[in-house]
């Protein structure tokens, strides 16, 4: 059998005299890529911590902290953020993680909605050079409060790329009934945003059953005005975890063409609102 060569780059065709033409087609190797968790865009940059909730929401995901759970000892907080779908389900891979650090006493001594702390929202990536890099810092300083005295204040910095930037506050404000009120500030202090959870709720007051409405606390995020504009929907881990760990789950849909500043306000409001109505411990 004699070969029968072709132009450069084509395959080499074999005949034999009298035969038909043969093409023994050259096996082909296709190699996967790495798996990479967060998606780049068309030109291979790595998506900033705003562009990452650039989206309709965010589902966050607190983890429930084993070594806690057996010593009955408080510990650091860790918070995972997704995107959500259309449903308000979690989707997709993790963007972000929001880690505790915090004073080991003052963690025992003193109930969530007092003591000092400071989260750090961090980029989730398989990049070595991007993982883990500091995205936005959540500062909760210590007050002792007493009516509209000392009222748990957080200060959200934004701090990617060595920049730091004040983004605005979360206030606690000060009320006459029991429901559940946080206050959203931007960036020079003007207020944009309150949140407020009906007291009389089931998820407020008999969180441990393992009915559906004792297993979520639904917030409505309102304007200055009282225009109802997004929520934000406080969910336990479910019956059985619920009873021995106060790690949540949050659902928080942002305003329709609200900024990504108000998104990170809001994302951040959430994690402030877990540690004021739903951390034990303290004494």
């Amino acid at each position: 059998m004699q070969p029968v060569y072709t132009q450069p780059g084509q395959q080499v065709v074999y005949a034999q005299p009298g035969a038909q033409q043969v093409v023994y087609a050259q096996p082909q190797v296709v190699y996967a890529q790495p798996q990479v968790m967060v998606a780049h865009g068309a030109t291979g940059k790595v998506p900033s911590g705003f562009e990452r909730l650039n989206k309709d929401g965010v589902f966050i995901k607190q983890k429930i902290d084993i070594a806690e759970v057996s010593s009955g000892c408080e510990r650091e907080n860790s918070y995972s953020i997704f995107n959500i779908d259309k449903g308000g389900q979690k989707t997709g891979v993790e963007l972000l993680r929001a880690r505790e650090k915090s004073n080991c006493c003052a963690r025992q001594l003193l109930t969530g909605g007092c003591r000092p702390f400071t989260v750090n929202i961090q980029l989730r990536d398989n990049d070595a050079k991007t993982h883990n890099e500091p995205f936005l810092e959540l500062e909760r300083p210590c007050t002792c409060t007493f009516m509209c005295w000392g009222r748990p204040i957080m200060n959200i910095t934004h701090v990617e790329n060595g920049k730091r930037t004040y983004l605005g506050k979360l206030v606690n404000p000060c009320q006459c009934n029991c429901d559940l009120n946080l206050e959203v500030y931007d960036s020079v202090n003007q207020l944009q945003y309150k949140l407020k959870a009906d007291c009389c709720q089931k998820g407020v007051q008999c969180a441990k059953y393992p009915c559906e409405p004792c297993q979520t606390v639904n917030f409505n995020v309102t304007t200055v005005g009282g225009l109802v504009v997004a929520s934000v929907m406080k969910k336990t881990a479910g019956y059985c975890a619920s009873m021995v760990s106060t790690a949540d789950n949050w659902i928080v849909t942002f305003p329709n063409n609200s900024t990504v500043e108000t998104k990170a306000l809001l994302t951040s409001a959430s994690i402030f609102l877990d540690y004021l109505f739903f951390e034990r411990g303290g004494l």
